[in-house]
């Protein structure tokens, strides 16, 4: 993965390698879209997504467990 890439497209390169995971197991239907969804809110670059997944409740997501 190049870092020009990354930089554009992930928060970070942790969030790129979290991202890139999370896509592999959602092809294979490990995890389900919803979570898939949350997992392009939490590590993807746009700040617009950012922002609601913060309105949205990330931090009730969080300690959910």
């Amino acid at each position: 993965m190049s870092s020009q890439k990354t930089k554009s497209k992930y928060r970070s390169d942790l969030f790129a390698a979290i991202h890139e995971t999370a896509s592999d197991l959602f092809r294979v239907g490990i995890i389900n879209k919803e979570k898939m969804e949350q997992f392009d809110k939490w590590c993807l670059a746009n700040p617009k997504l950012f922002k609601r997944m913060v309105e949205d409740g990330y931090n009730k997501e969080a300690t959910k467990k």
